[in-house]
């Protein structure tokens, strides 16, 4: 079969919810939006505070009055796979999905070494790229399926097996909680002291099946199937569309506009009576080119809204505004729609709802509207990088979902609060894009520098600058480099 890895991402349902809501206070998944519903999953928090999982949760906030809980849907679920194989398939030709759990993935590892040279690099590069998305998760990297999927979820650090001997005898110390049983057999192991596969691997079917029936010797028989059969790619289906064809080239965007909504109208009326939602709409226009032109074939637009919906006035605007932007290169000859469909979030109930003080919904709303006029890139965050340069200190990232901000006191502030005494609160630089040069130095009042950065090269090109801080005349506080190799500066921020 090859090397293969397991990637496990522990409680999925759980690190969905997190993800929504990163703070510190207890929180559990429930089945139901019932009181009687009983705890999936909890976080350490509540688990400190003497919460586990299968305690009702009336019960659970009986002990813990502060408990946050709340249901994860299968369509969030499939929602957070999707974006996790999104992420695997970079790292992995050959994926394949784990039946018993949602968050374990089994990914081919044969050939890759020459790429990232190890494996334990490998799977490190994979962690981080599912770290980014919020993800936590564990990979262990064997010679089977069934192995290395048991050693993932029972394992906290990720681990490379090296040979099948080193593999097997980590299975057989594996606890049995983790290989895919029926809970009531997994009792029944537990009160005969059965709590390692090692140990219920040393026992005969023909005992297995006299003393708990042939259902557990058939799930064994189908877990140790695991290690035979090659890994079964998973095919996800391509992303529906509907185009045509003009009767002639169009360069006015404003003349599109009754194509797409012809084109859109019907898809919208059957994903109505579906029962789904449209998620992403894909734009993509052929456009006229000549022999001698370096003019691309195609332009592709990307409308996403704030929430999956099937309004037509919502998308009609969310189009119209894309197409009020600028200028096609060329005529365009045809129009095509790709969609992404999901299925709606079930309705949420009230026994777990939390007042929000700042309505997302809204904020999601005004950020598509601005992303459909301005570009998908419009609405981004920095993301923090190690470089000494500060144009390299730094990278821009889309922002996805909307999380309510959450303030976090510095240790300096805390120790000052408890001595009483006054606390400063630090200035912020705010990065423009692009930066304004004017040759020699700026004009204005030296309040600190100059900071020099000097190296012999960046990417193949020398650096030699001073960076100074000044107070102009309507006394704004600028962040100006000086370039000594050009005799040039560069606005490069604003402090406020």
């Amino acid at each position: 079969m090859g090397r293969l890895a397991c990637i496990s991402v522990d409680r999925l349902a759980l690190q969905i919810l997190l993800r929504r809501l990163p703070g510190t206070e207890p929180v559990a998944v429930v089945r139901e939006d019932r009181p009687s519903s009983p705890l999936v999953h909890v976080n350490r928090k509540a688990a400190d505070r003497g919460l586990r999982p299968g305690m009702r949760y009336s019960e659970a906030l009986a002990l813990v009055s502060e408990l946050k809980a709340f249901t994860v849907s299968a369509h969030e679920i499939q929602a957070a796979q999707n974006e996790i194989l999104d992420v695997l398939a970079k790292w992995s030709p050959v994926l394949e999905v784990c039946p018993n759990d949602a968050g374990s993935v089994w990914a081919q590892t044969t050939g890759l070494t020459s790429l990232y040279g190890s494996e334990a690099q490998w799977g490190a590069g994979v962690r981080q790229a599912l770290k980014h998305l919020g993800y936590r998760a564990v990979i262990v990297i064997g010679n089977t399926r069934g192995a290395t999927l048991v050693l993932a979820r029972s394992r906290r650090r990720s681990s490379v097996l090296g040979s099948p001997e080193a593999e097997q005898e980590a299975l057989s110390q594996a606890p049995l909680s983790e290989v895919p049983l029926e809970a009531r057999h997994r009792r029944l192991l537990e009160k005969l002291g059965i709590r390692r596969f090692g140990q219920l691997a040393a026992l005969s079917p023909d005992d297995l099946a006299r003393r708990f029936g042939s259902e557990l010797v058939q799930a064994l028989q189908t877990f140790q199937a695991f290690n035979v059969l090659p890994l079964q790619p998973v095919h996800r289906d391509p992303a529906p569309g509907v185009g045509c064809q003009l009767e002639a080239p169009v360069s006015d965007r404003s003349l599109l506009l009754p194509v797409i909504r012809d084109l859109l109208t019907p898809v919208l009326e059957r994903l109505l009576r579906q029962g789904r939602l449209l998620a992403e709409l894909r734009l993509e226009f052929a456009l006229e080119t000549w022999a001698s032109s370096v003019t691309p074939a195609r332009l592709v637009e990307v409308l996403r809204p704030a929430a999956p919906t099937n309004d037509p006035k919502g998308w009609n605007k969310l189009v119209d505004l894309r197409l009020s932007q600028g200028e096609f290169p060329a005529a365009v000859l045809e129009v095509h729609l790709t969609f992404s469909e999901v299925d709606p979030p079930p309705g949420s109930g009230e026994l777990f709802a939390a007042p929000q003080s700042r309505d997302l919904h809204r904020g999601a709303q005004a950020l598509a509207l601005i992303r459909a006029q301005w570009g998908n890139d419009s609405v981004v965050r920095p993301l923090l990088l190690e470089s000494h340069l500060p144009e390299g200190s730094f990278r821009w990232e889309e922002i996805g979902l909307l999380r309510p901000p959450k303030r976090k006191a510095p240790a300096a502030m805390l120790e000052n609060h408890a001595l009483e005494m006054p606390v400063h609160v630090s200035a912020i630089r705010r990065v423009f894009r692009p930066l304004a040069r004017r040759a020699g130095p700026c004009a204005g009042e030296r309040l600190a520098g100059p900071y020099r950065l000097s190296q012999p090269t960046c990417n193949g090109v020398a650096v030699d600058r001073e960076y100074w801080f000044l107070r102009t005349k309507s006394l704004e506080v600028q962040w100006v480099a000086y370039n000594r190799l050009t005799s040039t500066s560069e606005l490069t921020g604003m402090v406020d």
